[in-house]
């Protein structure tokens, strides 16, 4: 498979930044997006077999590993790329796969609105629903703000009814006991099919001993809105995170560019640790040159190596992170209804 972009490139004035460390760090990201670490207004991902992700050469049962119908049918062209990107950062190939290779983690940065929640909604069926890779990665875990459970939970029971997937829910407000919370947990890393555990962060950061033997172990482990609960290293929820076993980590964030490079470094370090290397080898190679040259008195030689370093940068990562922030056209619609008899009482009232 191939996959090919054409991207139209925006120029970036990234030569009046001022000292200030806000600006500092606006200056960074403007930079970043310059070197194309954002998509484009005008990217286009076109896939030669944009269903198929992985090729089954050397056995015919079973299949190729591809994207199930129900999907394909909705899928737009960045949501089939951004599942052709988790499998390649998750699996890889078959082959790999059965060779015990153990996979890798990825961060998929797009933007609010353009369906993170069923990109990965579509990649987890297409997961369970290969009869040789739905074997050994048959425990999900996903990880949400305790607002958007309902949210992930109605989006499984809309697009998962053929085949249908085992969905189950940890509430803190409604699984208040201990011993129930266990139970859920327990069904759900003993299931003998493929199952997902929706679950908040703050219950999964304040799990007790006997959840935590359990939580750390998912076969692949999904966290929305990263950019808020895990970017700060020093917290308990990214402690807790960073102690799951697996190396399949998904993370979702609605906010494609960086606020500061050293939120990159953290998120990017979770999702695959020996990517960047260590912090301190992070800061030598790129935070501290990208640094010299975001200042207003840069010398010409500081800019040019910050492009350099920028450049490095995102090559190093595209196979870990996917950027997204282009704005799909949208069309409004403004229906007039006439009012009903009882309406027209009712907005007369309101109006004397």
């Amino acid at each position: 498979m191939k996959i090919r972009k054409n991207s139209n490139s925006n120029g970036h004035d990234y030569g009046n930044n001022t000292v200030s460390k806000h600006e500092d760090d606006k200056s960074k990201i403007v930079l970043l997006e310059n070197q194309n670490l954002s998509k484009a207004e005008n990217d286009n991902y076109e896939c030669e077999n944009p269903d198929i992700l992985d090729f089954d050469y050397h056995h015919h049962n079973p299949p190729n590993a591809v994207i199930i119908p129900e999907f394909s049918y909705e899928l737009k062209p960045h949501q089939i790329h951004a599942i052709h990107f988790l499998y390649k950062a998750c699996i890889g190939t078959l082959e790999k796969f059965r060779q015990g290779d153990l996979g890798s983690g990825a961060i998929l940065a797009h933007c609010m609105g353009l369906g993170k929640t069923f990109e990965s909604i579509a990649f987890i069926s297409t997961v369970f629903s290969h009869n040789e890779l739905c074997q050994k990665l048959s425990k999900v875990l996903i990880i949400v703000p305790p607002k958007l459970i309902q949210k992930w939970q109605n989006e499984f029971e809309k697009f998962c009814q053929n085949p249908k997937i085992s969905v189950q829910t940890l509430i803190a407000d409604q699984d208040k006991k201990e011993n129930k919370r266990l139970e859920k947990v327990q069904n759900w890393f003993n299931s003998k099919t493929p199952e997902v555990l929706i679950m908040g962060n703050f219950l999964f950061r304040n799990a007790n001993k006997d959840l935590k033997a359990y939580l750390q172990k998912p076969d692949i482990v999904f966290y929305d809105e990263a950019h808020q609960g895990l970017k700060n290293a020093e917290t308990v929820t990214h402690q807790a995170f960073n102690a799951i076993v697996c190396k399949r980590r998904i993370l979702l964030t609605g906010t494609p560019s960086p606020n500061d490079l050293v939120d990159y470094y953290t998120l990017i370090h979770l999702a695959n640790p020996s990517l960047l290397g260590t912090k301190e080898q992070f800061d030598e190679e790129y935070k501290h040159p990208i640094a010299r040259g975001s200042y207003k008195k840069a010398t010409v030689h500081d800019i040019e190596y910050m492009e350099r370093c920028c450049a490095r940068l995102k090559e190093r990562v595209k196979d870990t992170v996917d950027f997204q922030s282009q704005e799909y056209d949208k069309h409004d619609f403004v229906l007039g209804v006439a009012l009903t008899k009882p309406q027209i009482i009712l907005y007369g009232d309101y109006l004397e």
